[in-house]
């Protein structure tokens, strides 16, 4: 029985990317996405529709799915995804996320609020670039310190919770939560690792990432600033070690890993230097929706325009091999 995949997206983990190329290569009915609505309820999108619920009643729909539906599922994704989501389809689960690097995340975050400012209010960001305002920010009681580790405990948890100040043993169950997954990424190493989950789940159709936050607040002592993050998110700068890790393990005990990353590599390279995928293969740009309605046969048409690509390669080469030896 294939599994559904679960993929917990952290904010500011670049997730966004992925999401896209999701919804890009992914049928309707093959995704359902799951984002927080408020502390009880989700907003929840699948096939054309879209509707708030709690837990509960997701469960519930899940449940009464027709058969058909629960097996044509291949990913439940989003910010609000938690332990057991998939339980109801009765099939089994793979949990994956991505982790980045603390410092970089939380003024990655810091800039996304600053963005979120200006839309609502419109309102100038002058008085928000100085390093003092960081600091207050980041210290302010509902500032996200140690974000990654909360959500990820919150994620396991059958209810929200309240915030509240982290401790050592948040850190030991939040690493035992995270060895649970099937798959942790690296942001830093996004380009490695995305490619490994672009070959599984058979991506052909490659795009330019998304959602990059614009850098309103550069700091103005970088090492202060760096100092103050790590100091306030120690718990998720483990947490981050830890996920390397985890990570390098993988890499090391699947002896896929390697040939998945390079084969995916291989066809978003080609693909961009002959323009688009369309114009590697003549059928490409219907395969995702009206060719291939069965997930085998995408699997067999993403290998088969792998070895298109490759053939072509391969003329090319001989043709300019051809016209140097000529000469």
């Amino acid at each position: 029985m294939n599994p559904v995949y679960v993929f917990l997206h952290l904010r500011k983990t670049a997730g966004s990317t992925l999401k896209y190329h999701l919804r890009k290569n992914f049928r309707p009915g093959e995704i359902i996405f799951i984002n927080p609505k408020s502390d009880t309820h989700v907003s929840v999108y699948f096939e054309d529709w879209q509707k708030e619920m709690t837990r509960e009643e997701l469960a519930a729909y899940l449940g009464g799915l027709p058969q058909n539906k629960k097996d044509r599922l291949r990913m439940i994704f989003g910010h609000r995804v938690y332990s057991g989501i998939h339980e109801p389809l009765g099939r089994p689960a793979r949990y994956i996320t991505f982790l980045r690097n603390p410092e970089t995340r939380t003024l990655s975050h810091y800039n996304w609020y600053l963005e979120k400012k200006i839309r609502q209010n419109g309102s100038s960001t002058k008085a928000r670039l100085t390093d003092d305002h960081f600091r207050a920010w980041l210290q302010a009681p509902e500032s996200p310190d140690n974000f990654m580790t909360r959500v990820l405990i919150e994620s396991f948890q059958s209810k929200p919770s309240t915030k509240r100040e982290l401790a050592s043993n948040d850190l030991e169950r939040a690493k035992t939560l995270l060895k649970s997954f099937y798959f942790v990424g690296i942001t830093e190493q996004y380009d490695r690792d995305a490619a490994f989950l672009y070959e599984q789940f058979s991506i052909i159709r490659f795009f330019s990432n998304q959602k990059i936050s614009t850098k309103y607040y550069v700091p103005e002592d970088r090492e202060a600033v760096a100092k103050l993050i790590r100091d306030k998110c120690w718990i998720d700068c483990d947490l981050y070690a830890y996920a390397n890790h985890l990570n390098q393990r993988f890499r090391e005990a699947n002896k896929e890993f390697a040939r998945c990353v390079g084969q995916a590599r291989r066809v978003k390279r080609v693909a961009a230097r002959m323009g688009t995928v369309m114009r590697c293969a003549g059928t490409l740009k219907r395969l995702p929706y009206a060719v291939l309605p069965e997930r085998t046969k995408r699997r067999e048409a993403y290998d088969e325009i792998c070895q298109q690509i490759r053939d072509a390669v391969k003329r090319v080469f001989f043709r300019k091999l051809a016209r140097r030896e000529s000469r």
